[in-house]
Order: structure tokens, then sequence, then C-alpha cells
């Protein structure tokens, strides 16, 4: 059911005690703002009493109707829309209480309008001293008072019959007449695509579990692959790292040149040490030259007469010094 708000009037309804009309509410969200404390719970309060708070009732909560220290009659008048028709409300508390409701069919008074009221918004009569959310059915759940909108309440036993009764309906339906014939062929069909009559999966739900196997074995076969490539990767990356070492050590000229040195020096070296293996070889052949003269003078008449005309050596003097 829908109910769509259409006019607010209040007389003498807590603070409002000249008379306030709040009309012009259209389809969707209407949003009210307003300073604190200008009555904008005041107005929700009203709807409430309106539609579920019987106007005879005496108890506190209807006696918190009146202005502080007045004796006057609040007074709430309601149009709205319920089910696509127009209806009004206008219900009187305490002093000449009294109710009308205005419907497609005309006007009803009392208690004839109390339980119309009733029957069109699913709600049941409320004896509580102040307010039973659970008497106002379906409405109730959507019925958020101020510094409430956090709490949870569970539905009551007016929703839970009417949502029951509404499943019940529902299900009776599909299970007999023509909607069961058109929907049981189907249900069959795809039922027979999963599972065997005796409930053992079979055809598409066989072949899924194949291919889910198939696609588990695949997955694990990638991340194999996948922590082979990842190595892969660290081990490029690090000889990627070594070969950044070397081309700077090739970029850096400095060494370049010191090796180059090096290098001259290292011929200067080899050619001094030829050089100097060349001349022992000489010298070493000129020893033995002279060694093989010393040995047989003979072999040479001018070896000989140079031996002879050697002139004598001289005798060294002796110093005899006196003791």
């Amino acid at each position: 059911m829908s109910l769509k708000i259409r006019r607010i009037a209040l007389t003498n309804f807590r603070k409002f005690r000249d008379p306030f009309v709040l009309d012009g509410l259209t389809d969707g969200l209407n949003v009210i703002i307003e300073p604190n404390e200008t009555g904008k719970s005041t107005l929700l309060e009203a709807m409430r009493a309106a539609f579920f708070i019987r106007h005879n009732t005496a108890n506190r909560l209807a006696r918190s109707y009146a202005p502080h220290n007045e004796a006057v009659a609040p007074q709430i008048e309601i149009g709205f829309e319920a089910k696509g028709e127009q209806w009004k409300v206008n219900k009187r508390f305490l002093k000449g209480a009294s109710v009308e409701v205005h419907g497609p069919n005309g006007r009803a008074q009392g208690e004839d309008a109390e339980t119309q009221l009733q029957a069109l918004l699913g709600a049941r009569r409320d004896t509580s001293q102040a307010g039973d959310a659970a008497a106002h059915g379906a409405l109730g759940l959507l019925w958020v008072g101020q510094a409430q909108a956090l709490e949870v309440t569970p539905p009551g036993e007016i929703v839970r019959d009417s949502v029951r009764a509404t499943l019940e309906a529902e299900v009776g339906t599909i299970m007999g007449g023509a909607a069961y014939q058109r929907v049981r062929p189907r249900i069959d069909s795809q039922f027979a695509d999963y599972w065997t009559n005796t409930g053992r999966p079979s055809g598409r739900q066989l072949a899924a579990r194949t291919e889910l196997d198939v696609a588990e074995w695949a997955a694990n076969e990638a991340v194999t692959r996948l922590a082979v490539l990842e190595q892969g990767f660290s081990d490029l990356e690090a000889a990627r790292a070594k070969l950044k070492v070397l081309d700077r050590d090739l970029a850096d000229t400095t060494d370049a040149e010191r090796r180059k040195t090096l290098v001259g020096q290292i011929e200067v070296a080899r050619s001094a040490a030829q050089l100097r293996d060349t001349r022992r070889a000489e010298q070493g052949r000129l020893g033995d030259q002279v060694k093989t003269l010393e040995i047989s003078p003979r072999a040479s008449p001018m070896l000989g007469r140079l031996s002879a005309t050697r002139p004598p050596r001289l005798a060294r003097p002796v110093r005899n010094d006196p003791a």
C-alpha cells in the first residue's frame, strides 16, 4: 500500500496553539528545514496521532497533545492518498473528542471511522499508555522518531502476520493451477541440466566441475611459471647491475692511461732485458776466449814475445823504522 501525505492542519496541538497549515506536499521526498524547537517533530507526532491514536482515549500520550496548562482540545486534519484514492481524517482529542474519515465511499464517524482507518492503514487498536509502535502495522517500521534513526526495531505481530499471509497466498498460487503448470516443466528441465533423478551431479554441473579442475591446474601451473619468471627477472637485474659496474670501469680514462703507460714500460723493460742477455752472451764468449789464451800461451808467438819483453818488476823498498 502506498500512502502520500498532501496536507496537514493543526490547532491547539502542543506548541501550535494557533492554527497551522502545511500543504503543497508533492510526490517523492519532501524535506522540511527549520531551526530547532520550531515544531518539526511535533508535526510528525501529530500525523501519528491522527492515523493511529484513538480519538476518545484519555491516556498520558493523548493528554500530552494539549498545550501546557491549557484546557483546550487538540485537533488534527490530514489529507492523504492511499491506494490511489483521496482520503481525509479529522480528529479531535480530550474535550469534545471526535473523528471523521472522508473517503471515496463517503464519510464515516466515531467507531466506524476508527475501524475504517485501521483497515486502510493495516493497523490495530492501540490500548497502551505511551503508544505501541507494533500496533501501527507496516507503517510503524517506517515511522522514525527523533533520536531513533539508529535503532533497529523488529516487526510486530501484525506485520509478521501480514507478511506470512502474503507469502502463503503467493506460494499457494504458484503451487497449483495454471501458474504451476507453466513453471514446473521449466524447473524440471533446468534441474535435469545439473542433476540426475537420484540427485547425483550430471550434465552441465559435471562439465563445470571438470572445467574447474582444469582451471585450478592451469592456475597452479601459472603460479609456478610466474615464480620462475620472477627469479629470472631477479637474475637479470643482478647481471645488469654488474654490467653497469663494468661499463663504468671501461669508461674511466684514468685507468686507460695508466694501463697504456704500464704497457710502454713493460715493452722498454723487455727490450732492456733482451739487450742485457745479448751483452751477457757476448761477455761470456769473450771470457771463454781469454781463458783459452791464458791456458795455452805457446799457441801464439806474438803472445810469447810480449811475455818475454815484459819489463821486470821493481823491488818494493822496505823501510825499517827504529824500534
